[in-house]
């Protein structure tokens, strides 16, 4: 009974992940068809810059995952809205300035349009904070409906306004906040009814400030980790068009965001199934579970990442063209995909130390080896897009998630209390590696064998 509980539990949490990212790569082709190649290069500079500032969450989506689970005599709708509160406070300074910046030199938008750019991105933050709380407390179902069924309406909706009332980038702007206002007010509703421990418990309790500030605490070292990892995921897209020109930036964007599929369709599904999971186990001291949720998480992750992405690595060109439907933008993509989906394959594996790493609440070592990181790869990709060299970009990303995996891995092991946990999950990844790409192989030589697979 509970084997067939986890997995539609877990095939829910594909769902929204598969949902989400499915439906916005879906979708950008028809954005791009609509608004045309130019207003879709600033589009693309927004999206980018969304996605940054969703991981730019100063880590209150990782501390209210973990306290949500550790913390079990504290109420989780107080253990969000002190989040939620850090979260806002830190816009309030942060984003105008920097968007402030941006406008007029990156985005030739109106004022009116940058304040609803705002918005968005501040409730669309918020929104994860509660999505994390959820999914924490294994309310798998719940959440995932949210989110899949969210993303749907809303790539639906601004489609809609966009083909009957204006073909602009003002218009697609409006139709994104307000379908985030309704779907946040959705989530924030379930989120009430799901996680309340009394109505009249959660409507007597407050924030208070010094527990804002202990979580700010907490969470500084994960602050410098959060944007050291989203910087290096997406200041490249403003790089880019700042060196080259929002139009060459569509072939590039686009491939970025086909190959962030094994990062955010496979790999962070299973990692926020498991995650709550292993931390429980591990909470409880059960040994014998916490090993055996261990293997199975890595086994989980390898075979579903290596299996996937290699297919969809083998036949690559063909996917491609399907999706853009034959744009001439297409080869370049393809050409692109070819070099970044192993290269975030790769990256996917380092969500296996990483969970550990939370665990121990080693957040310092992260903020340093994160930032390190970012600041070498931003430098290449600056160097390269000065040179208008757009393949040496994804070559310096390849190098970044493989030095970012092996990082995680070495630091897991130096850990005292987690020498042995490193031992057991690299043991198994060694073993599930070999296995799948024995398979993954088999499958390649007999698709070149029977004529299916061309390159």
């Amino acid at each position: 009974m509970n084997s067939k509980k986890n997995v539609i539990n877990i095939l829910f949490v594909f769902a929204s992940k598969a949902g989400g990212i499915l439906v916005g790569v879906y979708f950008l082709p028809f954005f791009n068809d609509v608004l045309g190649v130019d207003s879709f290069g600033i589009v693309a500079v927004i999206l980018s810059l969304q996605s940054l500032l969703l991981m730019l969450d100063l880590g209150m989506s990782t501390l209210v995952g973990r306290d949500s689970v550790i913390l079990r005599n504290k109420n989780p709708i107080i253990i969000i809205r002190e989040a939620e509160a850090v979260i806002s406070a830190m816009y309030c300074i942060i984003l105008p300035v920097a968007l402030l910046l941006l406008w007029g030199e990156v985005l030739s938008i109106s004022l009116f349009s940058l304040i609803c750019i705002m918005l968005m991105f501040w409730l669309l933050t918020l929104q994860n904070i509660s999505l994390s709380a959820l999914l924490a407390k294994q309310e798998y179902k719940v959440a995932s409906s949210i989110q899949v069924v969210g993303a749907i309406w809303k790539a639906i909706f601004t489609l809609v306004i966009l083909i009957n009332l204006e073909a602009t980038v003002d218009a697609f702007i409006i139709a994104q906040l307000l379908a985030t206002v309704i779907n946040f007010s959705v989530l924030k509703f379930f989120c009430s009814s799901r996680l309340s421990t009394s109505s009249l418990r959660n409507s007597s309790e407050k924030v208070a400030l010094n527990a804002c500030i202990e979580l700010a605490k907490r969470g500084k070292p994960l602050i410098f980790s959060s944007i050291a990892g989203a910087a290096v995921l997406q200041l490249d897209k403003s790089i880019v068009t700042f060196f080259m020109s929002a139009k060459e930036l569509v072939p590039y964007f686009l491939a970025s965001s086909f190959c962030m599929l094994p990062i955010a369709v496979l790999a962070a599904p299973i990692r926020q199934f498991f995650q709550p999971k292993v931390l429980k186990a591990y909470a409880s001291r059960d040994d014998i579970g916490f090993h055996l949720i261990t293997k199975l998480y890595v086994r989980t992750l390898v075979t579903i990442v290596i299996f996937f992405t290699g297919i969809i690595w083998l036949f690559n060109d063909s996917i491609i063209n399907l999706w853009l439907r034959g744009n001439e933008v297409s080869p370049n993509v393809a050409s692109l995909t070819d070099i970044l989906l192993p290269a975030l394959a790769i990256g996917a594996f380092g969500f296996i130390p990483y969970v550990f790493i939370i665990i121990a609440e080693d957040y310092k070592f992260q903020a340093k080896f994160s930032i390190v990181m970012t600041i070498i790869t931003l430098l290449f990709v600056i160097i390269f897009a000065n040179n208008q060299n757009i393949y040496l970009i994804t070559i310096s990303y390849f190098i970044y998630h493989f030095f970012s995996s092996v990082g995680l891995w070495y630091r897991l092991y130096l850990l005292p209390n987690m020498r042995e946990v490193a031992v057991l999950s690299a043991s198994t990844f060694i073993k599930a590696v070999i296995i799948n790409i024995s398979i993954l192989m088999i499958f390649a030589f007999g698709g070149y064998h029977l004529g299916y697979i061309y390159n």
